[in-house]
């Protein structure tokens, strides 16, 4: 019994308790402008100590004084409430850390950018990977392991290496060190691709499966080779890719119940239901959640905007289709940090009336001008209502100092460049 309690004291003073606040110096994504954003939103800033007493002390209802992005706690009648006067110990309750979970997305007018959206994917992806050094050289990885859920279908293995090379090649040219020999790159790259486990989804009944099952996969050494490194990131490419799939099920499934008998005439003479497709949306966010507390990852996931309409397969022949608002998408909710990337800059299409000698005499120049643009990484401030005024400030200031913004340029060979 003796050695037992003495195991267990040997445990316990091994173990280290440490608040969002304490271990924020740490890098969570490698990209510093991303970590400082992700720092603020997982921390909000404390509400004024000094705080007006309540029209009526005995009310137990505070979320009319509370921003809406903080997290709403039950009242403790000893350790909230003084006679009316909210506490210090409430507020640093509110202040306690979120998840790290970021969303990223596209304005509405570049819906489009999948190519650049899924680069600082793969970028973040690499550094997650990646041995802390390379042949003496410092490229800063984390030699963790990230689980890839590519509902897509984009996930490119090429594309990948050539970000990993991307990232050593940057790093041994600002270090002034020589590039690892072609062979000895090759085994980097493997080494480190072993540990980014791909899961190629075809449904969001795959996904919600996929979900489940990922912890038994994860915690079973003889399924991969990652057993001894940690799940640092979990990416979900994209989160609404089977919204449409999802919306004709979820109409198939009305049809069904109304007319269970008779061959169906879809909306002869009934009006049309509103369609729900939130439940499949809420069970993959609560096992996401799930995923997150078993192994204190980050999540990052891309969704389209939330004006989105009809794909674009369908615009030929659909009516118009009313959008999906925001209030009616649990992930535009799920995410602690939100993110949007946009380019620099425009570069107009040929003109119509250009002949075809004109767009020939032209092509070097537009080609330049596509090179030559950047992508801006940046907060999504369609959301900024969300956040309280303190919250908006502060990243209004970091924008100021230009921390704010992560800068995504293309170079040669695939390679991603980040500023």
């Amino acid at each position: 019994m003796t050695s037992a309690k003495s195991l267990g004291d040997r445990l316990l003073s091994d173990v280290q308790e440490e608040s969002f606040d304490e271990t924020s110096q740490t890098s969570v994504f490698g990209i510093d402008a991303i970590d400082g954003l992700l720092g603020l939103f997982c921390s909000p800033p404390a509400l004024p100590e000094n705080r007006p007493r309540w029209s009526s002390p005995g009310s137990q209802l505070i979320s009319t004084e509370l921003s809406p992005g903080y997290d709403r706690y039950e009242s403790d009648q000893e350790e909230a409430f003084d006679h009316g006067i909210l506490t210090r110990n409430f507020n640093q309750r509110l202040r306690a850390s979120k998840p790290a979970i970021v969303s990223l997305t596209t304005p509405p007018s570049h819906a489009h950018l999948m190519g650049p959206r899924t680069a600082l994917l793969y970028y973040l992806t690499s550094i997650a990977i990646l041995p802390s050094s390379v042949n003496g050289v410092t490229v800063d990885g984390k030699e963790a392991t990230v689980v890839y859920l590519d509902t897509d279908e984009r996930f490119s293995a090429t594309h990948m290496a050539q970000v990993l090379e991307g990232i050593t090649f940057n790093a041994c040219k600002s270090q002034q060190k020589p590039m690892p020999l072609p062979e000895d790159m090759r085994q980097i790259v493997a080494s480190s691709m072993q540990h980014v486990h791909v899961h190629r989804i075809q449904s969001s009944a795959q996904l919600i499966a996929t979900l489940r099952a990922l912890p038994h996969y994860l915690l079973n050494r003889q399924n991969h080779r990652s057993f001894d490194r940690a799940l640092s990131l979990l990416v979900l490419d994209s989160a609404d890719a089977f919204h449409w799939q999802d919306r004709a099920e979820a109409e198939e499934a009305r049809l069904e119940r109304l007319n269970p008998t008779e061959e169906r005439t879809p909306f002869a003479g009934r009006a049309r239901a509103p369609i729900q497709t939130v439940n499949k949306a809420a069970e993959t966010i609560r096992l996401l959640r799930q995923i997150q507390k078993t192994f204190s990852n980050a999540v990052i996931y891309t969704k389209s905007p939330a004006t989105s309409t009809i794909p674009l397969s369908n615009q030929m022949s659909a009516i118009s289709t009313p959008s999906r608002q925001p209030n009616n998408d649990p992930w535009h909710s799920f995410s602690t940090l939100p993110l949007q990337i946009e380019p620099s800059y425009e570069v107009p299409q040929f003109a119509p009336m250009m002949s075809l000698e004109q767009c020939l005499e032209d092509r070097e120049k537009r080609q330049t001008a596509v090179e030559g643009v950047k992508y801006i990484v940046g907060v999504e401030w369609s959301r900024g209502d969300d956040w309280g005024p303190a919250l908006r400030a502060q990243i209004k200031e970091r924008e100021r100092r230009g921390e704010g913004n992560v800068v995504l340029g293309f170079g040669k060979r695939g390679r991603v460049m980040i500023e």
